[in-house]
């Protein structure tokens, strides 16, 4: 596998598994996890957002996806 596709992927599992732990956290606060809570998991979920946005957002994954774009024709297909 392309090592820049490799890494990138990567990076995209780790950012589903912070953003279905999210989704977790906010059923909890709609189902009846108790209302005293709600501002340690607004805090969670909001420091939670930020590590997804860090994920996604610097410089090793633009210059991956730069170089996978210049390169797409030797990429696998996806289905």
């Amino acid at each position: 596998m392309h090592e820049n596709l490799r890494r990138l992927t990567k990076v995209l599992e780790k950012f589903n598994a912070i953003n279905y732990a999210q989704a977790v956290m906010s059923w909890d606060g709609l189902t009846g996890a108790p209302e005293s809570g709600a501002g340690a998991r607004g805090k969670a979920i909001g420091a939670l957002s930020a590590l997804a946005h860090n994920l996604l957002i610097n410089d090793e994954v633009r210059n991956d996806l730069e170089i996978l774009f210049k390169d797409k024709e030797n990429l696998p297909d996806f289905e």
